[in-house]
């Protein structure tokens, strides 16, 4: 069963946004790193979740950027055992549903603080992006 059936009423918001230059050395070797990091928690009938897109550099060099949303949702009366059933086996789609437009909104910001910092900007792609499947 779907997530979907189990929750109502979220609510989104940018918790931080880091964004710290680094030294910059030549290097041929460097390359871009960004990925997503997601920590789900159950707060009584809250669905509490921590998104974050992390943006840097393998040489840990030029700029690193952190964007850290949280989303909660309300869980359904009598619903937080399924609720922590479709967690132990989340899918893709209940996940994408659970963090809904957090990709899109960070990779704008990713985009703006790479220009405010003087860098194009950097167009990071709006989905979810696995560490583990980097």
């Amino acid at each position: 069963m779907s997530i979907k059936n189990y929750i109502n009423n979220s609510k989104i918001r940018l918790n931080k946004v880091n964004a710290n230059t680094i030294s910059f050395t030549e290097n041929d070797d460097r390359e871009l790193i960004y990925y997503d990091g997601l920590d789900i928690n159950i707060k009584e009938n809250i669905l509490d979740i921590n998104y974050k897109r992390n943006v840097g550099f393998n040489t840990n060099d030029i700029f690193k950027i952190e964007v850290e949303y949280i989303i909660t949702w309300e869980i359904k009366s009598g619903k937080l055992k399924e609720i922590n059933d479709v967690l132990n086996h989340i899918t893709k789609e209940d996940r994408n549903y659970l963090i809904g437009q957090s990709p899109f909104e960070a990779s704008l910001l990713v985009s703006q603080i790479t220009k405010a910092l003087d860098f194009a900007p950097l167009i990071t792609p709006p989905i979810f992006i696995d560490k583990n499947t980097l």
